[in-house]
């Protein structure tokens, strides 16, 4: 689903997380950790279009906080559209004790 922007504003930072769903529902199961052979992808898309430097990737026995590595400052005018992308590949259920995973993410702005 794209979002558009009520006002003009300056992205300048992107960072996700992995979080193993039984955690948030108050069990604690350890971290989320992408299994062997699995990626997961993180892309912020502007108008449609994928950004440059606001991406992340978790590769096997990756989880966690992950943060974009300086991207360039990405201006969205009012009423531009923006979206985040989360890819998976390689993964066979269950890939932990429930097999699900949530995600978070935060964009940084001025």
């Amino acid at each position: 689903m794209d979002y558009p922007l009520g006002r003009s504003q300056t992205f300048v930072s992107f960072t996700t997380e992995l979080i193993d769903v039984m955690n948030v529902i108050g069990t604690w199961n350890g971290p989320f950790l992408v299994p062997a052979d699995g990626t997961v992808e993180f892309q912020l898309f502007h108008n449609g279009t994928p950004v440059a430097g606001f991406v992340t990737t978790y590769v096997a026995t990756e989880g966690g906080v992950k943060t974009a590595v300086a991207p360039p400052p990405e201006v969205f005018a009012a009423g531009d559209t923006f979206r985040v992308q989360v890819l998976t590949t390689g993964f066979d259920l269950p890939v932990n004790a429930n097999g699900l995973f949530s995600c978070s993410v935060t964009i940084g702005v001025l």
